[in-house]
């Protein structure tokens, strides 16, 4: 009864059992909120509560994917919507409720079975985005940027955050990371 979700995140969630496991960014364009809702949740199960889905909006470097997935590529005002849509439907299905639609997110009535709430970070470096994180996001990801750019950054979501749902809207730099196992 479980949905498909990657076989590398619920490896890595069963191998290391203090491991956060998730997406860095899966573009709300390309996947179905109900379907990213479910999947996300089966994830949140089997990890014991440790999954995190990172979505976001892609940019001009995206047009291509969608084109040959047969995917429109809304202009980004319209993207971002559709973004802050999606947070809000997610939350929504993980909290057991129905989403009502909207412009951009159909209705959704739920609810998830498997019941799961994993963590929804949203990534990018625009404006639009990065208020959408502050609006309505558990935590910002911000990638390939060094350090003092990164605070910056995480300094200007935070001022967004300001009076909204998140007090304490959390940053994430993204960094790759490699495990070497010893020989003797």
């Amino acid at each position: 009864w479980l949905p498909r979700t990657s076989r590398a995140e619920t490896t890595l969630a069963a191998s290391e059992p203090g491991l956060h496991v998730g997406t860095l960014v899966t573009r709300v364009t390309l996947r179905a909120p109900g379907l990213l809702a479910k999947q996300a949740a089966a994830l949140d199960v089997m990890s014991d509560g440790r999954a995190i889905l990172g979505i976001g909006t892609g940019d001009g470097a995206s047009a291509a994917e969608h084109e040959r997935f047969g995917f429109p590529f809304p202009p980004a005002a319209e993207r971002v919507a559709t973004l802050e849509e999606t947070v809000d439907a997610l939350h929504a299905l993980f909290g057991g409720r129905a989403w009502p639609g909207g412009a951009h997110v159909p209705p959704l009535t739920g609810p998830l079975l498997p019941p799961g709430e994993p963590a929804v970070w949203v990534g990018g470096l625009s404006e639009p985005v990065m208020a959408v994180a502050a609006r309505v996001a558990d935590a910002w990801n911000g990638w390939g940027l060094d350090a003092d750019a990164f605070a910056a950054y995480a300094g200007r979501d935070h001022r967004q955050a300001a009076g909204h749902r998140f007090q304490d809207l959390h940053a994430h730099a993204a960094a790759g990371a490699h495990r070497h196992d010893q020989h003797p």
